[in-house]
Parts: C-alpha cells; sequence; structure tokens
C-alpha cells in the first residue's frame, strides 16, 4: 500500500471552496495534505487515520504581524503559502470551524482577490495589445498562436473576475 500520493488539484478564485471541501474529503478518505507545488496546482498526501480537518484558503498580499499569531492561537496550522495564499488546516469533532466568522469577512478576502485581479487584467490588457499589433503587422503561425493562447488567459481572467464579482454581490444581499 502506498504512502504518498500527488494529485492535480486545479482552482480558481472562484473555486476556492470546492477547492476546500476536495481537502476535506481526502482527509476523511484517510488522506493528508502534507505540501504544494506551483500555487497549491498539485498537492502531495500522505496516507493516515481518517480525520474531520477542515482547510480554509485565504489571500493577502501582504499579512501584518498578528495574522499568524491570530490563527495558530486559534487552532490554526499553516499547510503552505505561496504568492500572498495561505492554506490553513483545523482538526474538529463536531461544528466545522471557518477561518470567515461573518460575512463581512468573506467579502473582505473577495475584495482582495478583486483588486488583485483588476490589477492583473489592466496590466495585462497593454501587453496583449503588443501582441496584436506584432500579429496584424507581421502574421506568423506563432505570433497567432501566442496572441490566442494571451487572448484566452485573458478572458479566463475576466471570468474569474466577474465570478468573485457576483459572489461578493450574492453576500452584500444575504
Amino acid at each position: 500500500m502506498r504512502k504518498y500520493k500527488w494529485l492535480l488539484t486545479p482552482w480558481t478564485s472562484s473555486s476556492i471552496e470546492r477547492y476546500e471541501n476536495l481537502l476535506e474529503s481526502q482527509a476523511l478518505s484517510g488522506w493528508i495534505i502534507q505540501k504544494t507545488s506551483l500555487c497549491f496546482l498539485f498537492s502531495q498526501f500522505a496516507k493516515t487515520e481518517p480525520a474531520h480537518i477542515r482547510y480554509c484558503l485565504d489571500y493577502h498580499h501582504k499579512v501584518n504581524v498578528d495574522y499568524h499569531t491570530i490563527m495558530t492561537d486559534d487552532g490554526w496550522t499553516l499547510v503552505n503559502m505561496a504568492n500572498g495564499w495561505y492554506l490553513w488546516k483545523k482538526g474538529y469533532n463536531n461544528e466545522r470551524p471557518s477561518i470567515f466568522t461573518d460575512k463581512q469577512s468573506l467579502i473582505d478576502r473577495n475584495h482582495r482577490l478583486l483588486l488583485f485581479h483588476g490589477i492583473i487584467l489592466i496590466t495585462q490588457i497593454p501587453v496583449f495589445l503588443i501582441f496584436l499589433k506584432t500579429m496584424t503587422e507581421s502574421p506568423s503561425l506563432p505570433w497567432t498562436f501566442l496572441t490566442c493562447f494571451y487572448f484566452l488567459i485573458l478572458i479566463i481572467l475576466g471570468i474569474s473576475t466577474f465570478s468573485l464579482l457576483i459572489v461578493n454581490s450574492k453576500l452584500k444581499n444575504k
């Protein structure tokens, strides 16, 4: 019987809850996440006894000194961090814990993500326009492919940004 496994765990900022639930279901099956790579795209799990473990993914571009202290004092353990993303875990028996204790803290996290997405999206538009100009001035298969690929990335980023706006709107209306 193997003791470790790697899984491809793709997620986006609009599918954070699905990613957290995947990690929790793996823990219930006896696979506890040990480490991640490429900003949580790949996750290594170790075989242990099944356990109720809650995972929460948080985003902070810059954290203050108290952030880690508050989280660890509340019983959360840092699994990994990458590019402003923090993956926390906490075992539980009865009530399922969450680092977002109210709607406003979840809305605040989504606002931080929206700011990040907005900056990325706005800065990438001129780059895309340069690609588009280069492709139209001297059409070639590599430039056409690169421009189409870049356009696809911008569309995905735009959809993710729009999804966050919808989620925040729903949270505010609840």
